[in-house]
């Protein structure tokens, strides 16, 4: 080798003396197209409790759904009935379906559509005006004297429902306090009628509880337990088939 080329070599270049610690404190950029460059991408909010490190998702078992909170069951639209309903429910089908929930709106409900109409005393003829009545008493001829009666509250009856009902007693009993004063007995039936079922099962229902009761109690009861089953059944037998042949007649009533 020649002296000029190792004089070369043998000479190093001068560096300031910030020039080191510029270079390697001063970061070295990254390039976009290195391919061992990894770069988190963001998973869905559906993964990111579902999914593993590895990409991979999870089962999840599915959540049970909470049972909905059931409301309460309204009451059955049970109501008072009208008496002269109960007394004849194929004559007062307009009082079939009135919501009496109160013993003072059973009264109220007297009083207004079942006063008893003016009448000839004699005949039981009824009239819508005065005037036709009056005529009627005055005529030479006498009218012919019928037995029975007119179907209604008089003054007198009146007079007895507008008093204060006995709140010592149970609202049934008040009911039948009211069946009293218009019919001169007490009523073994239940003075409710029930608004959810049709009028003849309502109609069935109360000649059955008014027919059995009496009918049993007019028969000797046997001694023993299955002579005594044989019995109510077999006079829950007979009034079914009396309540049928007066429904073919159409002389359906709840009380005779």
């Amino acid at each position: 080798m020649s002296p000029k080329i190792r004089k070369r070599l043998s000479q190093k270049p001068k560096l300031s003396s910030g020039s080191k610690s510029q270079t390697q404190n001063k970061p070295s950029p990254i390039s976009t197209s290195t391919p061992n460059l990894k770069v988190a991408i963001p998973q869905p909010s559906s993964c990111r409790s579902g999914c593993s490190t590895s990409g991979q998702a999870h089962r999840t078992l599915p959540t049970a759904t909470p049972t909905p909170t059931r409301k309460p069951t309204p009451p059955r639209p049970i109501t008072l009935a009208c008496p002269f309903y109960k007394l004849n429910p194929a004559a007062h089908q307009s009082c079939a379906r009135l919501k009496l929930s109160k013993i003072s709106y059973v009264k109220q409900h007297l009083v207004r559509h079942h006063m008893v109409p003016t009448h000839c005393p004699r005949c039981l003829k009824v009239f819508s005006e005065f005037n036709d009545f009056h005529a009627h008493l005055r005529q030479e001829e006498r009218c012919e004297e019928r037995s029975g009666n007119v179907e209604g509250i008089t003054e007198t009856m009146k007079k007895q429902l507008s008093r204060r009902s006995d709140h010592s007693v149970g609202e049934a009993e008040q009911w039948r306090d009211i069946w009293k004063i218009i019919f001169g007995q007490r009523l073994r039936v239940s003075p409710y009628i029930d608004l959810d079922l049709p009028e003849e099962i309502n109609w069935y229902n109360d000649y059955l509880f008014s027919e059995i009761p009496e009918r049993l109690s007019r028969k000797d009861v046997p001694q023993t337990l299955v002579e005594r089953r044989a019995l109510v059944l077999g006079t829950v037998e007979e009034v079914a088939r009396d309540w049928k042949s007066l429904w073919q007649q159409e002389r359906v009533t709840a009380i005779k």
